[in-house]
C-alpha cells in the first residue's frame, strides 16, 4: 500500500523571481518529501535586485484559502512566512487557534526587508506578538527580525549578543526559538541558536561566500524544517537536517540564473541532470 504524502500547508506571499517566499517554500518542501499546500497572501514584483511592487490580497481571498485547504486535506505541519498586514495576521491567528489541528506550526516573522525597512507597522507587530507567536511550535527571525519583535532596548552584533536575545524572545510565547545568526559579519562559520525551554543549542554551519547576498535562506530553512517536523522528526534533528540541506542548497547556487542581485539558490540541487531532447 503506498503511504500518503505528508501534507504541509504554507501560508506566505508570492516572490516572481522564485528565490524566496511561496516558490522556495514549494521547493524546499518537495525536496524533503512533502506536499506543499500554499495560501498566498501578497503578490509581489521582483527579480534578484529587489521588489519593485507589492499587493496584499484581500483578507477574506487569505482567509477563503486557508479554510478550503484544511476543511478537504489533512494537513500535518503549518508554515507561516509574510503576511502583510494587522488585519492577515489576526485572521490566520484566529483560525489556528480555532481549527484544533494540534500539528507543528513554524512562524517565520517575515517583518524586515533587506534593505532594511520595515514591512509591517507598529500595530501589526504587536498583533504578531500577541495573537499569532503564542501559537507556533517554531518561531523563526534572523536578528534584524528578532530586533524589531523584542524594541528599541537591544541590539546584537555578536554571537554574545544573540545569546542575551533568546530569552525574551522566548517569553513572546512561541515553544522554541531558532534565531539565525547569517546577518553577523563573520569570516569562517555562522551560527545559530536554537532554544527550547531552558536549554539552548547552538547550530553551526560553514559560511557560504559565492560574492552576493543569497535570497530565500530564511523561507528555505523554515520550510524544510517544518516539512521535517511534519514528518515526526524531532525539533533539533529537525532543525539539523535542514541547516545540511540549506548548506548544499547554497554551496550548488552556482548553477543557477545569474541576476544583477542577490543569487538565487538551488533547491533541487542534486536533481540536476542533463537532458538532451532527440528531434
Amino acid at each position: 500500500m503506498c503511504k500518503r504524502p505528508y501534507n504541509i500547508l504554507v501560508i506566505a506571499g508570492s516572490d516572481s523571481c522564485s528565490g524566496a517566499g511561496i516558490q522556495a517554500d514549494l521547493k524546499a518542501v518537495t525536496f524533503m518529501g512533502g506536499y506543499c499546500c500554499t495560501a498566498i497572501t501578497a503578490v509581489t514584483a521582483q527579480n534578484t535586485v529587489g521588489v519593485s511592487s507589492l499587493y496584499l490580497l484581500p483578507v477574506n481571498i487569505v482567509v477563503s484559502q486557508i479554510k478550503a485547504i484544511i476543511a478537504d486535506l489533512k494537513i500535518d505541519a503549518i508554515k507561516i512566512g509574510m503576511l502583510g498586514s494587522k488585519a492577515i495576521i489576526s485572521n490566520v491567528a484566529k483560525i489556528i487557534a480555532t481549527s484544533n489541528l494540534s500539528i507543528p506550526v513554524v512562524v517565520d516573522p517575515v517583518m524586515v526587508a533587506t534593505s532594511g525597512d520595515s514591512l509591517l507597522t507598529k500595530d501589526a507587530v504587536a498583533c504578531l506578538k500577541q495573537e499569532l507567536i503564542p501559537q507556533a511550535t517554531l518561531l523563526t527571525p534572523n536578528i534584524p527580525e528578532a530586533l524589531a519583535l523584542l524594541g528599541d532596548n537591544y541590539h546584537c552584533d555578536s554571537v554574545a549578543c544573540m545569546h542575551k536575545l533568546i530569552k525574551p524572545l522566548l517569553f513572546l510565547g512561541a515553544g522554541a526559538v531558532l534565531l539565525k545568526g547569517g546577518h553577523l559579519q563573520t569570516k569562517n562559520q555562522k551560527v545559530d541558536l536554537l532554544a527550547t525551554g531552558d536549554k539552548t543549542h547552538k547550530v553551526v554551519a560553514n559560511n557560504v561566500n559565492l560574492g552576493a547576498e543569497m535570497h530565500g535562506t530564511g523561507c528555505t530553512l523554515a520550510s524544510a524544517i517544518t516539512a521535517l517536523l511534519a514528518q515526526g522528526a524531532s525539533l533539533i534533528d529537525a532543525v539539523l537536517q535542514a541547516k545540511q540541506y540549506l548548506q548544499q542548497v547554497m554551496i550548488n547556487a552556482k548553477t543557477t540564473p545569474k541576476g544583477s542581485g542577490s543569487i538565487i539558490l538551488n533547491h533541487a540541487y542534486s536533481l540536476n541532470t542533463d537532458y538532451k531532447v532527440k528531434l
